[in-house]
């Protein structure tokens, strides 16, 4: 039987399409929206950069705290250089070196910094570099370069801190030699708990991928927006130069002979678990907390020549497939938002595409005890 209660939502974010379909489910559901600045809700679907924490729990009961959508300390994996040093806190058997590209911190004005290891890194082996700024977004301010001087001195133009990675330079590659990278999302349910949506989708590029040419980004970055702008070719292969996964598992089978579910899967689901337990000292709410936390993620990845898998970077406020967003959003309520409140949602039940992260992870690879 179903529990009924009159529960309520406030939203605080007007620029999320993902949040906006959670919301929508919501009213359908008979959630009663409240205005922004109520303090009488049991979920609130926050600005991840604006979230009133300290606040929360106001409007708790016996059987029910208040919930937001964010956990708070994110950005210590959702950012560039924040990420780098919650990941090197991994135990050695964590191998971070094989799934993580060789990274470091370098700042603009030559500020305090890792630029001798970058370069010594150089020195041992010839190899090509990509520069991201930590903050950056939607691919602004990157760089790659086989020149690696001339890199740090293009860095040194600016006062930033960027993240300086190697670059992955033999990429598996889609019919056209067009290079692609994957967006897998994953959701961190109130008890830490993370959850994979089994359907995620390639983002390619739009002209063949050529190691002769850094300067054309459009061949090496994927970004929609990069694409979108600077590509008159985008979409004319595929529709918004997007493969999706239920598609990609066909043409890896047909063309290489590998199985997505069983190789690529279980290798972005272990990085995604190791990723959250890194995280868990800092963010992981006590059961006697104020309130409870879910959280949506973007996890970005590169599939290399010989099919390994590799983190590009971590989003804490994803956008959402159109394509999925809907199916998505209603997953989320029925596995992660209703079962925050102990109650069941009136909306018909469908098959969920939300599975445990750890149903892909080994029991040998997981990392039972918390890491300090």
């Amino acid at each position: 039987h179903r529990v009924v209660m009159d529960l309520r939502y406030i939203v605080r974010d007007d620029n999320s399409t993902f949040y906006a379909a959670l919301a929508s489910i919501l009213k359908a559901d008979g959630w009663k929206r409240l205005k922004p600045d109520s303090t009488r809700f049991h979920l609130m679907l926050g600005d991840r950069n604006r979230l009133p924490y300290h606040r929360l729990g106001s409007f708790n009961t016996s059987h029910t705290r208040q919930v937001v959508n964010y956990y708070r300390g994110n950005h210590r994996l959702a950012r560039k250089a924040p990420m780098l040093e919650l990941l090197r806190r991994l135990p050695a058997f964590c191998k971070l070196h094989t799934w993580l590209p060789a990274s470091f911190c370098v700042r603009g004005k030559h500020g305090n910094d890792e630029r001798a290891l970058v370069i010594a890194q150089q020195e041992s082996r010839e190899r090509v570099w990509i520069a991201k700024p930590s903050l950056g977004g939607k691919g602004a301010g990157i760089l790659i370069n086989d020149d690696l001087e001339q890199l740090l001195v293009d860095i040194d133009q600016t006062e930033l801190l960027y993240v300086v990675c190697e670059y992955i330079d033999r990429p598996l590659l889609l019919d056209g030699q067009r290079k692609f990278d994957i967006r897998l999302w994953v959701v961190l349910d109130t008890n830490f708990q993370g959850w994979l949506y089994r359907e995620g989708v390639l983002r390619t590029t739009s002209k063949p991928y050529d190691t002769t040419d850094f300067e054309d980004v459009v061949k090496h970055l994927t970004n929609h927006c990069i694409q979108e702008e600077l590509a008159p070719e985008f979409g004319q292969l595929v529709d918004g130069n997007e493969m999706f996964f239920s598609e990609f598992a066909g043409w890896l089978k047909e063309h290489h002979q590998v199985n997505f579910e069983q190789q690529i899967m279980p290798q972005m689901a272990k990085i995604v678990h190791y990723c959250f337990e890194s995280l868990r000292p800092f963010s992981e709410l006590s059961a006697h907390a104020a309130y409870q936390s879910f959280q949506l993620f973007g996890f970005d990845f590169l599939l290399d020549s010989d099919y390994n898998v590799w983190l590009v970077e971590v989003n804490g406020g994803p956008a959402v497939a159109e394509k999925l967003r809907a199916d998505m959003a209603q997953d989320v309520y029925q596995e992660i938002v209703a079962p925050a409140f102990h109650t069941s949602p009136g909306l018909p039940h469908r098959p969920s595409q939300l599975v445990p992260v750890l149903e892909f992870v080994p029991s040998h690879e997981q990392l039972g005890e918390r890491l300090d």
